[in-house]
C-alpha cells in the first residue's frame, strides 16, 4: 500500500512578508554608471595613424618625383636661392656646315662669379627650344674649371652636330644642385 502523504504545515502570511521585507534578503539594485566609456584599442589607433602618415609620405615623394623639386618649389611659393654663378653668352649661337655636310651649332660663353667667395662650377646644360618653348634638342657642356675664384670668369666653348632646324632659342643652365 501506498504511504499517506505527509501533512503540509501551513505557512503564515506574516512569515512570508517578514521574510521578503528583510533588507539582507533583497537583491542589490543595479544602476548604470553616468558615463559609459568605450574601450580604446591603442595598438589599433597607432596602426591607423602610422598608415596615414606613411600614405602622406608616399604622396609627397610621388609629387616631388612627378613634378620635380624646382617646379614644386615654385608651386608651393618657396623662392629658390639665387645661383651665385652667372652664365653669359658671349655671342649668338653660330650655325655652320662642316666639310662632311653636317649641320653644326657653335656656342660660346662665359661663367662669372660675382660673389666674394670661391664657388664650385658645375657642368652646363644647353637646350634648344622651339617657338612654343618645348625642348627640341639638348646636350651637356663640360665645365671649363672645377672652381672659380671670387670675381673671376671662365670661358667655355661647345658645338653640337645635327641639331634640329626648328630651334628658336638657346637656354643655358647649370646641371645639378646649387651649393659649394
Amino acid at each position: 500500500m501506498a504511504a499517506a502523504p505527509a501533512p503540509e504545515t501551513p505557512v503564515l502570511e506574516d512569515d512570508v512578508v517578514a521574510h521578503y521585507d528583510n533588507a539582507a534578503d533583497v537583491a542589490p539594485r543595479y544602476e548604470m554608471p553616468a558615463i559609459v566609456r568605450p574601450r580604446r584599442n591603442t595598438a589599433r589607433l597607432l596602426a591607423i595613424a602610422s598608415a596615414i602618415i606613411g600614405l602622406l609620405l608616399l604622396i609627397s615623394i610621388g609629387a616631388v618625383l612627378a613634378v620635380g623639386s624646382d617646379q614644386l618649389r615654385k608651386i608651393v611659393g618657396i623662392t629658390p636661392v639665387a645661383e651665385p654663378l652667372l652664365l653669359q653668352s658671349v655671342r649668338n649661337p653660330e650655325r655652320r656646315t662642316t666639310a662632311s655636310g653636317n649641320a653644326l651649332l657653335a656656342v660660346t660663353g662665359r661663367i662669372v662669379n660675382p660673389t666674394t667667395a670661391t664657388q664650385t662650377v658645375r657642368d652646363i646644360r644647353a637646350e634648344l627650344r622651339d617657338h612654343k618653348g618645348r625642348t627640341v634638342y639638348s646636350w651637356t657642356i663640360t665645365r671649363p674649371v672645377t672652381e672659380l675664384a671670387a670675381g673671376a670668369t671662365a670661358q667655355f666653348d661647345s658645338a653640337a652636330v645635327d641639331v634640329p632646324g626648328d630651334a628658336a632659342t638657346l637656354q643655358l643652365s647649370f646641371i645639378g644642385p646649387t651649393g659649394n
